[in-house]
C-alpha cells in the first residue's frame, strides 16, 4: 500500500499551471510504468509467472482505486480543477491497463 500512497502524491505533486493538459498526463503515464516496473521488481522475487502477473494487476487495482477516491473527494469538496481532470484520464488509462 506504500508504492500505491507514494505513486498517488507523486501525481499529486506533479505542478499545475504551466504545463499542457497532455504533458501532465504524459508525466502521469510515466509513473504509472514506474510503478509497474517497481511492483514487477517487487513481486518477482516472491512469485513467478502468473502468479506475479495478477500481484502487479492487484497493485494496479489499488493505484486505480486510489486515484478514484481522489477524484470523489475533490468532487465531494468541490475542487473542480486540472489535476482532477487529470486523475480522471489517468483513470481511464489504468482501467485499460488492467484489462491489459
Amino acid at each position: 500500500m506504500i508504492r500505491v500512497e507514494q505513486a498517488l502524491h507523486e501525481i499529486l505533486s506533479m505542478s499545475i499551471g504551466e504545463e499542457s493538459q497532455q504533458v501532465l498526463m504524459l508525466k502521469a503515464r510515466a509513473l504509472v510504468e514506474k510503478f509497474k516496473a517497481e511492483s514487477a521488481a517487487h513481486h518477482q522475487r516472491f512469485t513467478a509467472g502468473d502468479e506475479r502477473l495478477a500481484k502487479m494487476a492487484e497493485d494496479l487495482v489499488r493505484l486505480r482505486d486510489a486515484v478514484d477516491r481522489e477524484i470523489d473527494r475533490r468532487v465531494d469538496e468541490d475542487l473542480a480543477d486540472n489535476i482532477c481532470d487529470l486523475l480522471e484520464h489517468l483513470s481511464d488509462h489504468l482501467h485499460a491497463e488492467i484489462a491489459r
